[in-house]
């Protein structure tokens, strides 16, 4: 229970990194986790009433934290998923519905990872095709990885309309300042990261992160060298050209970018 604890804590506010979790309205409580829960049930009822999409992420990241504090057994997965899931499928703003979806795959992530080092026993083999069981708790890891991807091919489908939205725009879940906003200045790109570091570790999904993160950028010279860098992919034609030509953003990035090369070339 306490590796579900930690991964969830983790895994919920790294979803918001490079950026900063804001912990918009109301602090993360965890010595209070009953409390922290019925304040978010409310904050999430009063956000569906009045059509606040920040309001609702927010509250719904403090509930799925919270329930993880309180359930003894894993069983709370079940609830945590179907209240992600029932505001989600109704959402229709791209900018919401995306990070829902986000949020709805770390969870599931943070729950999958329990078993990473067999501290948690999968019930189903992953050589079994059949229909996933409506019980997560009875899912095998091929299932979680499947879900997640599904998650995130989804997000990343909703591409055009999350690149006109900056990362800035819901400053209540999302914290950020200038330098953040520069490297990852949209929400298409946002989403990219994220998903990418989940590549790192689970496997892949049917839309490549990195192409679209790389070729999204590729008009906005700052946020291009950020993707060049996290994701390796560049070489040493790319740093002489920024070098040569980019005055600016190289005074923002040579430092990161020059010990990068260092490393890898």
């Amino acid at each position: 229970m306490k590796r579900f604890i930690i991964n969830l804590s983790l895994a919920v506010m790294a979803m918001l990194l490079p950026l900063d979790a804001a912990g918009a309205r109301h602090a993360v409580d965890f010595n209070h986790p009953k409390q922290m829960s019925k304040t978010a049930l409310a904050d999430l009822k009063r956000a569906q009433k009045t059509g606040d999409g920040e309001m609702t992420v927010d509250a719904l990241m403090r509930y799925s934290l919270a329930q993880s504090f309180m359930d003894a057994s894993n069983s709370n997965i079940n609830d945590i998923i179907a209240r992600i899931e029932q505001v989600s499928q109704q959402e229709t703003r791209p900018g919401i519905k995306a990070l829902l979806l986000m949020l709805e795959a770390h969870v599931l992530q943070a729950y999958s990872e329990e078993g990473a080092d067999g501290l948690k026993e999968y019930y189903r083999e992953d050589q079994d095709d059949s229909p996933a069981p409506a019980d997560y708790r009875l899912w095998s890891k091929k299932d979680f990885d499947t879900k997640t991807a599904a998650l995130y091919d989804e997000v990343l489908a909703m591409q055009e309309p999350l690149a006109l939205i900056p990362v800035t725009a819901y400053p209540r879940v999302i914290k950020t300042g200038k330098m953040g906003a520069t490297l990852v200045p949209t929400l298409l790109h946002f989403a990219c990261q994220k998903i990418y570091e989940y590549h790192l570790i689970f496997g892949d999904s049917h839309i490549d992160p990195v192409a679209l993160w790389l070729e999204s950028t590729r008009d906005n010279t700052p946020a291009h060298i950020h993707a060049m860098i996290e994701t390796y992919k560049y070489s040493t034609n790319d740093y002489e050209h920024y070098r040569e030509n980019e005055p600016s953003p190289r005074f923002l990035l040579e430092p990161v970018f020059r010990d990068k090369q260092k490393k890898y070339f």
